[in-house]
């Protein structure tokens, strides 16, 4: 009796089926690995655009010495705010909100935007409030949300906003 080597036919299936499963398993894991991570790329770029775009904001009120309320929109979800700061390059400072960018404009400097192209700013809200002491301060809203039109492979909605109030530390004498 002579023995053949080799593969059945059952065999071949049996391995077939088993490397299709695992096959499969790989390539499930890493599409969702890829999602997770655009995601992640997503909402990290509509956080960092709105905190900067914040924290610049509340940085200058703070350097300012007051507000110039006849250039400035208050309560309006596009809103401006003007400041009256003490040095020459940067008096005035102004904020606005123009085709879903966040633009900074600092004395005679042509108007620089705060915000990457990947995100569009749909708020820039400022509000004025005046203490009993004299002291003025503002409350400033950012809404940010992804341009889902730059993105190249995955297509995610993601928006946020911040808010946050800065006191004018160096008032007019």
């Amino acid at each position: 009796m002579s023995k053949k080597s080799g593969f059945t036919l059952v065999e071949f299936v049996i391995y077939f089926a088993l490397l299709a499963i695992v096959i499969t398993a790989v390539v499930s894991f890493m599409l969702g690995f890829a999602q997770a991570r655009a995601k992640t790329i997503v909402v990290a770029e509509v956080e960092q655009n709105a905190r900067f775009v914040l924290n610049r904001v509340i940085w200058s009120t703070r350097q300012a010495v007051q507000i110039n309320s006849a250039s400035s929109t208050f309560d309006s979800d596009n809103g401006v705010l003007a400041l009256t700061t003490l040095s020459d390059p940067t008096h005035p400072t102004v904020f606005n909100l123009n085709s879903g960018t966040v633009f900074i404009n600092e004395g005679t400097a042509a108007q620089a935007p705060l915000t990457t192209p990947e995100v569009t700013a749909t708020k820039l809200r400022f509000t004025r409030d005046n203490t009993t002491a004299g002291v003025e301060t503002v409350t400033a809203v950012v809404g940010m949300k992804y341009n889902t039109t730059n993105s190249a492979d995955f297509t995610f909605n993601y928006a946020t906003t911040a808010t946050s109030t800065a006191v004018i530390r160096h008032q007019t004498p």
